[in-house]
Parts: C-alpha cells; sequence; structure tokens
C-alpha cells in the first residue's frame, strides 16, 4: 500500500462492501535480513522499499481511511486504527512461555484493542510471550 491511489480505492471498495469503515489494521510490512557488518548489502532501494512499505503504507492508509473512520464513529461504536509491525524474523530465542503466538491469539489482540480498549491510545502493546522480559 504504497501508493496514494491504491489506499484511497482499497477505502472506498470497502465502504461500498460494507457501508462503513469502524476499523483499520495497518499489518503490511517487508524486511531485507542482512549482516550487521556489511550494510553495503543493503541497497538504497532496498531501504526505500523497505521503508515506503512499513513507514509511509499506513500512514498513507490512516489519512485515505480517515474520513470514513471519523465519519463511522459514534460513542456507542468508536473507530480505531491499529498499527503492526514485526520483530519476529529478528528473534531467534525461546520466550519463557516456551512457545510461539498463534495468528489467532493476534487477532485477538487486534479485536480487543479494537473494540475494547478505549483507554489505550498511542501505545505501544508487545505480543511476544515475554520475549521483552528476555531482552537484556
Amino acid at each position: 500500500m504504497t501508493r496514494d491511489d491504491d489506499c484511497v480505492r482499497v477505502v472506498h471498495e470497502t465502504v461500498t462492501a460494507f457501508g462503513t469503515l469502524h476499523v483499520l489494521v495497518n499489518a503490511a510490512g517487508i524486511s531485507r535480513m542482512v549482516p550487521h557488518a556489511d550494510l553495503h548489502a543493503l541497497s538504497a532501494d532496498d531501504f526505500h522499499r523497505i521503508y515506503a512499505v512499513n513507514t509511509i503504507g499506513p500512514f498513507q492508509m490512516t489519512r485515505a481511511a480517515a474520513d470514513a473512520l471519523t465519519a463511522s464513529s459514534t460513542e456507542a461504536v468508536r473507530s480505531a486504527v491499529v498499527n503492526i509491525s514485526s520483530r519476529a524474523a529478528h528473534q531467534k530465542r525461546v520466550s519463557p512461555l516456551e512457545r510461539l503466538g498463534h495468528p489467532d491469539e493476534v487477532a485477538e489482540a487486534i479485536h480487543w484493542l479494537a473494540t475494547s480498549a478505549s483507554m489505550v491510545t498511542g501505545s505501544i502493546v508487545e505480543l511476544d510471550f515475554g520475549m521483552h522480559l528476555n531482552a537484556v
């Protein structure tokens, strides 16, 4: 979602199909793993593409959805934007819970953030099964 017209089209098609938009989940992300000692292995084009997808894309989607989200938000049903990023590709350690998360568990957290967490705004919610507890 790195092109404004694609973002606007997706929002328009969603509102046309469902009549409204209450929640936007920005979950697209890419990476390119290179050894830290070899920065030349990551080209400027690679970096621009990663930045476009991981940073500019969520901004453009949020901007494209802003009017629809504002229009659908009421006191009874609020609209929400949930941005997701991942460090999973970088994690090699075992979590204290000794298991990996399941996509359904991530979906439950997104659902909670979008529907029940009215006191949460601008926060980082770690869904890492305690991995950050070992980050010494």
